[in-house]
């Protein structure tokens, strides 16, 4: 969105302004802004704003309000969308601008693939444990969900650097911020994370206590000055 001191716009002619939107740029900066919805409940309803808007723009008529409920069983299926878009399209998407509600789309996709439909959580969950088990033979590691918000995730970062070494083929994915970075940050209250390759040489940055914006940046910057001059001394 973009805010000035005329008032709050999309910055992006395919996407709506909506209600949570003008809630949310009320205490931002004037300028333009991208943010992450990190509650769960303000992100459904997000959703449902923007689905509504989306439905309105061809003339649909939508009525009632939006709310957070459980579907009762039986409702048989009204729509089915194919996405025209491919899988390395989404991931590219993703993870440059961070959209955990993709992330766990696919976590919870992948469980209903294995365990069939519908989707649900703990389905994704058990066949995350069981590919990663089966494939790194980790100990003392846990996925509850896709997108990494949960702070019961648990992940060493020596762990990560396995799973970089495993996605080296498809590196090219990750934004790249500046040449000889390609990586991606990571951020909860008091935890700052950086992964990704320098170089193509992967490298796991996880911080588990509050940090300076710029921090992960900075180091990742210095690591790979070690990398490409080794006699460099690390500051």
């Amino acid at each position: 969105m973009r805010k000035t001191a005329r008032g709050i716009r999309s910055a992006e002619p395919q996407t709506p302004l909506t209600d949570v939107a003008r809630e949310i740029a009320r205490n931002l900066k004037n300028g333009r802004q991208r943010v992450n919805i990190r509650d769960s409940r303000l992100s459904a309803r997000y959703f449902g704003e923007i689905l509504r808007a989306k439905l309105q723009e061809q003339d649909i008529e939508v009525t009632g309000s939006i709310s957070n409920q459980l579907l009762p069983g039986g409702i048989p299926l009204y729509y089915r969308h194919m996405s025209s878009h491919t899988l390395e399209t989404v991931l590219r998407a993703m993870l440059r601008y961070s959209t955990n509600f993709i992330a766990n789309q696919l976590f919870l996709a992948l469980g209903a693939e294995a365990g069939g439909a519908p989707a649900d959580f703990e389905k994704s969950r058990r066949y995350a444990q069981q590919r990663i088990a089966s494939r790194f033979h980790w100990q003392g590691f846990t996925m509850v969900e896709g997108s990494g918000l949960s702070r019961r995730n648990r992940i060493s970062a020596r762990q990560m650097v396995t799973l970089l070494e495993a996605f080296r083929p498809y590196r090219g994915l990750l934004p790249s911020p500046e040449t000889g970075i390609q990586a991606k940050t990571g951020t909860l209250k008091g935890i700052s994370s950086y992964a990704g390759y320098l170089e193509s040489r992967p490298f796991a940055l996880f911080i588990n206590q509050p940090a300076a914006y710029g921090l992960r940046l900075r180091v990742a910057r210095e690591l790979l000055a070690r990398i490409r001059k080794p006699s460099a001394p690390v500051r």
